[in-house]
């Protein structure tokens, strides 16, 4: 929920795209989720708000596919056009389904900044595995090669 916030349930479907007031807004047409961007306090990043609801979405340095994965856990339709501007435009900045822009997010590359799959990174990418579950053994080297360490569940005793 978004700040008292709770969107209406969406049905599933193709007729589900014209429930009126789906996403909680009387003046928006019920697929179509707005976004206003302003930069942020923060170097680099922008603070996204729902368009006429001054709650806080996201802080960050890609506000619409943040914002797009925060609406989603928050029960928005994943059908639902999401569309951002910058406070003040008169125009649209990017415009997406918002189930689309919730699975991407955005690396940079050599050649620039490209889209990628959003995945979950795990809370540390180098955390120990604990150390009741693993114990290190050699297992026989291969005829001629060279002895494998291997991971086998450790025991008791």
């Amino acid at each position: 929920m978004i700040d008292g916030m709770k969107p209406a349930p969406y049905a599933t479907g193709p007729a589900s795209k014209h429930v009126p007031g789906r996403n909680g807004f009387e003046d928006t047409p019920s697929n179509q989720v707005n976004i206003i961007v302003t930069p942020s306090s923060r170097a680099g990043h922008f603070d996204a708000r729902l368009e006429h609801h001054n709650s806080l979405l996201v802080t960050s340095r890609s506000p619409f596919l943040d914002s797009a994965r925060h609406l989603v856990d928050a029960g928005f339709d994943p059908d639902a056009v999401l569309i951002m501007r910058h406070d003040g435009a008169d125009h649209d900045a990017l415009r997406a389904r918002l189930g689309t822009a919730a699975g991407l997010t955005v690396e940079e590359s050599a050649h620039g900044p490209i889209f990628r799959s959003f995945r979950n990174a795990p809370q540390s990418a180098v955390a120990a595995p604990p150390s009741n579950q693993i114990e290190s053994a050699v297992t026989d080297p291969p005829e001629g090669g060279i002895a494998r360490a291997t991971m086998r569940p450790a025991m008791r005793q």
